[in-house]
């Protein structure tokens, strides 16, 4: 037995409205994975700006031990011509 169009067209509309819930219900779920990872990523980078910051104070303290062994060095060898 056929279906009056009546009902065709709300079987028809039932499905594509499932459908739709179906679609939006996996981007809501897609929209959390990528916060998630966005989180992640965050914390990811403010760790590494945090090692970034400490190997640019190791970089400033080896930087003035070298100068002031360099300035030893360099009186060392003034008062050796000197002797």
């Amino acid at each position: 037995m056929a279906e009056n169009p009546q009902e065709e067209a709300m079987a028809r509309l039932e499905a594509v409205v499932e459908k739709l819930l179906a679609n939006f219900n996996s981007m809501k779920q897609e929209k959390a994975e990528v916060e998630a990872q966005l989180r992640q990523r965050s914390y990811e980078v403010e760790e590494l700006q945090e090692v970034v910051a400490a190997l640019k104070d190791e970089k400033s303290v080896v930087h003035q031990r070298v100068s002031g062994l360099l300035s030893s060095i360099e009186d060392w060898e003034k008062n050796q011509a000197a002797a």
